[in-house]
């Protein structure tokens, strides 16, 4: 019956639809971020290739790059390439803002696939590191761009109390993407797959052309997100696209109220029992909101509201609201930790941590890290909406603290077991806690107006923290040795201080509850 309140909606299909398709950009991120782990050794060293395979003048394609210099500089060279990725991620974490705002979200994620497209052929077609490190730029750039598009989009679209669950699903196919970019990387990076042309590395590479596509395909079912078109003034597209999202037998004038009133509309209580008695009346006489029905009822909820209307919010107007300043520096310092903490050392060169202490089962081993990151995201599908934000981020630092120190403690003793267990169980506390909840708690700390801003400014310390890692773990892993996880003990350490001491919890609590006593949720 369409007297039912959208609010209370249970997770649709449609809903479900929805954000499958916008979350398919999280799977390239995290194909992105996984793909050169085990290939790294074969493409860069040409571990395995014989000598004859690799003179680039009699081929077009070469097996792995020219070995100009000593291992040192090549692996120096790698950390640049590879680290090029968080280069471009934090180029298009800023890029999104302003991309998400003109195009809107919806046609934002569809565009950004271009750029996956366009890396992923230019590191297949190449025979060294130039190339490659501008494809790999070019599909960081997309990265950083999807990971604050899709945040922003999904959580607009969802119902509020499945907004946190619905949240996880980024860093879900995140995940899904690394543990992909493992599976295909063990058997694509073997000497025999890449001995004649490198095909097999090249493969690997390319893999990300196939959801770019699915996902513009998918995204042209998809609507826009109807706060986005309520930010624009769009109300009469915002109210359709609602009413789609929820279907007709959902009465939405509730729910269309509440994202007024977070835009900086005034509803009071008599405009929204005029909208919900129109709504009866429309059930009782079986009809549903079509197009004219839709633009006649918000021309009549215009004339109360429109002068009280905020636009979205610039950067320095966000940097310039004391309140939101400093809910802008708790959301930098989460993806911070994110980051700074080492996740990506092991995304990135856990094939060569594991070569170290099992050189025949290195690649089995790193798929097994894909395995244990992806089983321990699940949890935190539910897991998010039962114990909070806080409390799983600030356990799952605590538990990554304890276990980087397990790492460290094996490394000293020379104890390859340990060393295993505690890089596997250093990734289960970071997929529990700190890998999905800071791209969905952004939109539970600001006002949707600041979200674009705050979302852009957070995903770009974030790859600027994941540069600093990527590019500097191959240089700093052979002198500093045994004690190469150090550094990542310690902001770990410091990590948990700060959200334990800093971070409010967000589960179930509105803007006014965090001190925004002016804002709506």
């Amino acid at each position: 019956m369409a007297n039912r309140d959208s609010r209370t909606q249970p997770l649709s299909a449609y809903l479900a639809f929805h954000t499958f398709a916008a979350c398919l950009g999280g799977l390239n991120a995290g194909i992105n971020l996984g793909n050169l782990n085990t290939p790294r050794q074969v493409i860069s060293l040409c571990k395995g290739i014989p000598e004859a395979d690799r003179d680039a003048s009699l081929k077009t394609y070469v097996p792995c790059w020219p070995q100009t210099d000593g291992e040192d500089a090549m692996n120096s060279m790698w950390g640049f390439v590879a680290s090029s990725l968080a280069i471009g991620g934090f180029i298009g974490a800023l890029a999104s803002t302003p991309l998400a705002m003109k195009l809107g979200r919806k046609y934002a994620i569809m565009v950004n696939n271009l750029l996956f497209i366009i890396g992923g052929v230019l590191m297949a077609l190449s025979n060294g590191p130039a190339q490659f490190g501008a494809g790999r730029f070019l599909s960081g750039v997309a990265t950083g761009a999807a990971t604050s598009i899709v945040s922003t989009y999904v959580s607009e679209i969802a119902v509020q109390k499945y907004r946190g669950a619905l949240g996880t699903c980024l860093q879900l196919n995140v995940v899904i993407g690394i543990l992909l970019a493992a599976g295909f990387g063990v058997p694509l990076s073997t000497p025999e797959a890449n001995s004649e042309s490198g095909l097999g590395w090249r493969i690997n590479v390319a893999i990300v052309v196939i959801p770019a596509l699915l996902q513009v395909i998918l995204m042209f079912f998809c609507v826009e997100a109807p706060r986005y078109l309520v930010s624009n003034g769009r109300l009469v597209e915002a109210k359709a696209a609602l009413q789609k999202l929820r279907g007709f037998a959902w009465n939405i004038e509730y729910e269309f109220a509440d994202i007024l009133k977070s835009q900086g509309y005034s509803v009071d209580s008599a405009d929204v029992s005029q909208l919900k008695s129109d709504a009866e009346r429309s059930a009782a006489l079986g009809t549903h909101a079509n197009g004219a029905d839709v633009e006649k009822n918000v021309a009549n909820v215009k004339a109360p509201v429109a002068s009280s209307k905020s636009s979205p919010m610039s950067f320095l107007e966000v940097v310039g609201d004391s309140r939101l300043r400093k809910m802008l520096l708790i959301a930098v310092g989460i993806h911070f930790c994110q980051q700074i903490t080492g996740i990506n050392s092991i995304i990135m060169y856990s094939t060569s941590i594991f070569d170290k202490a099992y050189p025949d089962i290195s690649g089995i081993l790193t798929l097994g890290v894909s395995l244990v990151n992806l089983a321990s995201t699940f949890p935190a599908v539910v897991l998010v909406e039962k114990f909070g934000r806080r409390s799983l981020m600030g356990f799952g630092l605590l538990g990554m603290t304890l276990f980087t120190a397990t790492v460290l403690f094996g490394m000293l003793c020379d104890l390859p077991v340990v060393i295993v267990l505690g890089i596997n169980l250093f990734v289960a506390c970071f997929a529990v806690g700190l890998g999905p909840i800071p791209f969905l708690i952004i939109p539970e700390l600001f006002p949707t107006k600041a979200v674009a801003v705050a979302a852009g400014l957070a995903n770009f310390v974030n790859y600027m923290s994941n540069w600093v890692v990527v590019m500097t773990f191959p240089m700093y892993e052979k002198p500093l040795g045994n004690f190469v996880f150090v550094p990542f003990l310690a902001f770990a350490a410091l990590g948990t201080f700060f959200v334990f001491t800093c971070v409010p919890e967000t589960k179930g609590k509105t803007l006014k509850d965090l001190g925004m006593a002016d804002e709506e949720d």
